[in-house]
C-alpha cells in the first residue's frame, strides 16, 4: 500500500498522522490500529501513540458468599449506609428514633416487611409502620416524607435514590460485550479481556458499563427498577450499589432489546455491539 493511501484511510476515520510513522506502518495492521485510536480517542496519531493500546479498567463485584448471620447483616447495613447516602443528597432526614415525636417528617430507611396498606421501616435506630400506597419491595431503602400520628408514618410521598438525568459520555469507537462460559467478555480497541459477572467495566473518557447476568430473564421494567433504586442484588450486600451511574447497563440474557433511560443505555443480549457515538 502506498503512503498516499495509508493517509487517506487514516483521513477517512477522522485521524491525522505524521509523514515519517507511514515507513512503519504494515498495510495489514492498519484496521486494528485504525480502531485502537479511535478507542483511545486519539486525532493526531504520533510516534507516542502507536506504542500504546486502548486501555480499560474493570472493577468485578464480590460475590456473595455463604455468610454468618453477623457478616450478612453486616453487609446489609454497608449497603444501607451507602444508598442513605445517595438520598440524604436529596432530602433533610431525621432518624426513625427522633421522628416519633414529631408530626411532619422525612426519614430515610430499609423496608423491612410489606404490609397490608403499608411497610415497615426500618433504620439503624429503630423501626416504623408506614401507611403507604406506593410501590415498594423488601430491602429497597427510601426515602419516606409524611405525618407521624400515633406512632405510624402516614407518608405522602416515597423517594428512590435514583440519579437525575444525565448526559452520557461518547467516543467515536465500538465496543463489544458477549457472554463466554458463566463471566463476560469486552473487545475495545484491539484488545479484548474476560471478566467475572457483574462488574463496572470503565473506558476511554470516563464511559461506564455496567454488565449484569441475572439468575433468571428480566424485562426492560426490571432494569429501570434498579436504576430507579441505585441497587442491583441486596444479596452483594455494599457492592450491589450503583454509583457511579452507568452510561451503558449491559444485561447479559437471551433477549435482545435496547432502550435509553435518562441518558443510559438498557441493552440486553448474550453478545451485543455498542457504537460509542452514538449509543445505539
Amino acid at each position: 500500500m502506498e503512503k498516499k493511501d495509508i493517509v487517506s484511510k487514516f483521513m477517512k476515520a477522522g485521524l491525522l498522522i505524521q509523514p515519517q510513522l507511514l515507513d512503519s506502518i504494515e498495510a495489514g495492521n492498519i484496521d486494528s490500529m485504525i480502531k485502537d485510536m479511535k478507542a483511545r480517542g486519539v486525532v493526531f496519531v504520533t510516534e507516542d501513540d502507536l506504542e500504546r493500546k486502548a486501555r480499560f479498567a474493570i472493577k468485578e463485584f464480590q460475590q456473595p458468599k455463604a455468610l454468618k448471620p453477623a457478616d450478612l447483616a453486616g453487609a446489609y447495613i454497608a449497603r444501607y449506609n451507602a444508598l442513605r447516602g445517595l438520598l440524604a443528597k436529596k432530602v433533610d432526614a431525621v432518624s426513625i428514633s427522633n421522628a416519633s415525636s414529631r408530626g411532619e417528617v422525612t426519614v430515610i430507611a430499609m423496608v423491612r416487611e410489606l404490609l397490608p396498606g403499608g411497610f415497615v421501616a426500618e433504620d439503624l435506630t429503630g423501626e416504623l409502620e408506614v401507611s403507604s400506597s406506593f410501590d415498594v419491595a423488601r430491602d429497597d431503602v427510601v426515602g419516606v416524607k409524611g405525618v407521624v400520628r400515633e406512632g405510624k408514618l402516614y407518608a405522602s410521598e416515597v423517594l428512590m435514590p435514583e440519579a437525575p438525568i444525565q448526559k452520557p459520555n461518547r467516543l467515536d469507537a465500538d465496543v463489544s460485550l458477549s457472554l463466554a462460559g458463566s463471566g463476560g467478555s469486552i473487545g475495545f480497541g484491539s484488545e479484548s479481556r474476560s471478566f467475572s459477572f457483574p462488574a463496572m467495566i470503565t473506558l476511554s473518557k470516563g464511559i461506564k458499563i455496567l454488565a449484569y447476568k441475572p439468575a433468571a430473564p428480566i424485562e426492560q421494567k426490571d432494569v429501570v427498577s434498579m436504576l430507579r433504586k441505585r441497587s442491583i442484588d441486596a444479596a452483594y450486600g455494599e457492592s450491589s450499589v450503583i454509583e457511579p451511574v452507568p452510561d451503558i447497563f449491559w444485561v447479559a440474557q437471551e433477549p435482545e432489546w435496547r432502550q435509553g433511560h435518562k441518558g443510559v443505555l438498557l441493552i440486553s443480549g448474550k453478545a451485543v455491539n455498542v457504537n460509542l457515538q452514538t449509543m445505539g
